[in-house]
């Protein structure tokens, strides 16, 4: 348990963006995507990300799409349009 308190310790230090986004509505099999800062990210990081709305079987991916910018996407794959509340997005980088 100790090692893997030490890696989550390792893994704060590496790269946190957050910004305030509004996906809007977003119709059945469409995608809503913006860009977070992450100051330190290149292409090929490992990125997790999040957001403090209730995603209703909204998929949530993100990638870094160029250096120091992660892009999250919402995909919407529910069979109907969803609407989703403004929230924070938060995009974790994992760095070598």
């Amino acid at each position: 348990a100790g090692a893997i308190a030490d890696d989550l310790g390792s893994f704060v230090a590496n790269g946190v963006g957050t910004a305030t986004y509004d996906p809007g509505s977003i119709a059945d099999g469409a995608q809503a995507t913006t860009t977070v800062t992450v100051n330190g990210a290149a292409v090929g990081n490992p990125v997790l990300v999040g957001f403090t709305q209730d995603l209703q079987g909204i998929t949530l991916t993100g990638y870094v799409s160029a250096a120091n910018t992660v892009t999250a996407v919402f995909q919407n794959e529910t069979g109907g349009a969803l609407d989703l509340a403004s929230g924070t997005l938060a995009a974790f980088v994992v760095r070598p």
